[in-house]
């Protein structure tokens, strides 16, 4: 193992055998064991049974278990109040117990509700930290118990429960941990978050009543990837109910319904899918296809997309894990994360959708979008006291018309024959335009150099810390790592991958080391040399998987060649709930979308007919959702009035 660490059996042998004076290894515990249940030291009956792998008769005696009779189970204790409040104690999604605190992929990874990083939060209901007088990001303290009390930072959630706390445990480690206990210099967040396992009960360790906050003026940095929380009225995650006859009324809604209906001679590539009124003279596409002019640059074997099933995607961020370690993604740290530079190719969106949550308050007849509060102000909006939530992947788009391309002063970003929107590191001279004109958000740029430097040296420079240029003078072969530490960063870094420095924008690839490692290996299957590249196909049959697909548990992504017409990819985009998110811009993006597919239960009183999400976009159909159930003051009489 790594640093010479001691296997699972090893420690335990270690409290087993305290007084031992020569420490066994693993190796020489396992064979004394099976001497001593076989009775047979020689060497060659040893090997015989590594060999076979079976000790006859070795198996243990079958011990039969007590029926115990149980009666019912009560639960002490009150009912919930904002002086009486339930503390929930709960593993944390990225660090879990604690046991990954010194890892910076879970670290970073951002939670899949809050999408905050590097941090726990105590998180609050709008209502109890109205009531109670919290305010977002703002300091806490909790007591619980008569134990000493614990500070950390307020987090309004959407959806919580009222008069309820939510303590993630697994962060406040004290230890010189690289990872999880460094500190910024200077101004910087400290990272590490907060103890809650100090007023954990000893009994009822998943929950207890009897829990008390009080606030204080005190900030705390939080970083998340993700500070807004709806979509404003945009059809960016596409929803239905099973419950609809046609299935797909927000597809269909899209697609006919809200087609522009001006003049022909104004009517441009925009109203398309969206239903965004323009009145600009249609001129065709704004990104020009490179192979629309020259259409035999495009290759005839392989075409590559990608298919994501929104109804089966968790956000459970597997994809984004499995993303960064397939394609050498480096941390950046709380700091560059609260400044927006974080750098995962795959993100996962979340977005909350409420039923009230439909139009301008200043004007309850209003059919426009809704004019929602800023992020700084929507955890006080009461839409979000029960909403539905949505989870999206999104990447990289491949678009083939795609608009970053355009844009590159030095050709760095360009499209290959098989349909890639692939990047030229060493072209790369940091502009920046191909970000700044890329609608989906997914490019990534190098800001310092994450791979050479540990996080808290960020900012060191010969310009601010002379002191540096001095070490470097006196040793200039110094390396700015210490060696160990070079050989471990060498192990997690992917071979079949570039390593990107400062000053490179870097994004999704569709995994292209695969794709060619996929094409080799068919090659080499159909005859080696004397195979030209361009006369093998790559199939669903060849295994070829994304670093995302082959991730996650719940299948939702689907990659693979267009050209291959009995391909899971090909038949994932035929679905009639297929989407591009804003297709209206026609870049034809080769990532699409199979839209969520909810089911409600009919008979339960806050049913609905439609997605809270379809009637933000909706805003007409307010109050027309519902079922024959009296509910937000909408009664039966309210059902057919749309």
């Amino acid at each position: 193992p790594l640093f010479d660490a001691l296997s699972d059996i090893e420690v335990l042998a270690i409290f087993a055998e305290p007084d031992s004076e020569k420490r066994r290894t693993a190796h020489e515990l396992v064979q004394a064991e099976f001497s001593r249940i076989s009775g047979k030291t020689a060497e060659d009956e040893w090997l015989k049974y590594l060999h076979e792998g079976y000790l006859a008769d070795s198996a243990a005696a079958v011990i039969e278990s007590p029926t115990i009779s149980q009666g019912p189970v009560t639960l002490n204790g009150s009912a919930a109040a904002k002086d009486n409040l339930e503390v929930i104690f709960a593993r944390d999604l990225s660090v879990d117990d604690g046991r990954f605190a010194n890892n910076g992929w879970c670290q970073e990874v951002p939670d899949p509700i809050t999408k905050i990083v590097w941090d726990n939060v105590i998180s609050v209901s709008r209502k109890t930290a109205e009531e109670l007088g919290l305010e977002n990001g703002k300091v806490a303290t909790v007591s619980l118990g008569g134990k000493p009390p614990v500070e950390g930072a307020i987090w309004v959630q959407p959806g919580q429960a009222d008069n309820t706390l939510s303590l993630p445990l697994g962060y406040g480690r004290r230890g010189q941990l690289r990872i999880a206990s460094f500190k910024y210099e200077g101004s910087g967040p400290k990272v590490g978050g907060f103890d809650a396992y100090k007023i954990r009960p000893e009994t009822n360790t998943n929950f207890s009543s009897g829990g008390k906050i009080t606030g204080t003026d005190k900030e705390y940095p939080i970083s998340s990837t993700q500070e807004h929380w709806s979509m404003e009225g945009r059809a960016i995650v596409r929803e239905t109910t099973m419950s609809d006859k046609t299935l797909q009324p927000y597809f269909k809604a899209l697609a006919e319904e809200e087609e522009y209906q001006g003049p022909e001679d104004e009517k441009t590539v925009f109203p398309k899918n969206m239903g965004i009124k323009s009145h600009a003279i249609d001129k065709g596409e704004i990104y020009e296809h490179p192979y629309r002019e020259k259409p035999e640059l495009a290759s005839d074997m392989h075409q590559w997309g990608m298919s994501v099933d929104l109804g089966a995607c968790m956000g459970c961020n597997a994809c984004v894990v499995a993303c960064q370690s397939e394609n050498n993604i480096p941390i950046v740290g709380k700091e560059q994360v609260a400044k927006g530079r974080e750098m995962h190719w795959m993100r996962i969106d979340r977005y909350y959708t409420g039923r009230n949550h439909i139009v301008d308050p200043a004007h309850p007849d209003s059919t426009s979008r809704p004019q929602t509060a800023g992020d700084d102000e929507q955890h006080l909006e009461d839409w979000i006291d029960d909403p539905q939530v949505v989870n999206q992947p999104m990447s990289c788009q491949h678009c083939e018309s795609a608009p970053c391309e355009s844009v590159c002063p030095v050709n760095a970003t360009v499209h290959d024959e098989e349909g890639l929107n692939v990047m030229a590191y060493n072209r790369c001279v940091g502009t920046r335009y191909c970000s700044n004109n890329c609608a989906w958000k997914v490019r990534r740029f190098n800001y310092f150099d994450y791979h050479k430097r540990p996080l808290e040296d960020l900012y060191d420079s010969a310009v601010v810390n002379p002191s540096i240029l001095f070490d470097w003078l006196e040793s200039r072969e110094k390396p700015s790592r210490d060696e160990d530490e070079w050989d471990l960063l060498k192990l997690v870094k992917n071979p079949q991958v570039s390593v990107r420095m400062r000053g490179v924008m870097e994004k999704c690839t569709y995994c292209v080391q695969r794709i060619e490692a996929a094409k080799i290996k068919k090659k080499m299957a159909a005859g080696g040399g004397s195979v030209a590249h361009g006369d093998v196909q790559v199939t669903d049959r060849d295994g070829l998987l994304a670093a995302c697909q082959q991730a996650c548990a719940a299948e939702a992504i689907t990659f693979g060649n267009l050209l291959d017409k009995d391909s899971a990819v090909v038949a994932e985009k035929a679905s009639p709930l297929t989407y591009e998110v804003m297709g209206y811009l026609d870049t034809h993006p080769r990532t699409t979308y199979h839209g969520r597919v909810r089911n409600p239960n009919p008979d339960m009183p806050d049913a609905y007919d439609k997605p809270f999400s379809y009637t933000e976009y909706h805003p007409d159909e307010h109050g027309h959702e519902g079922h024959d159930h009296d509910h937000d003051g909408h009664g039966a009489g309210d059902k057919d009035g749309h």
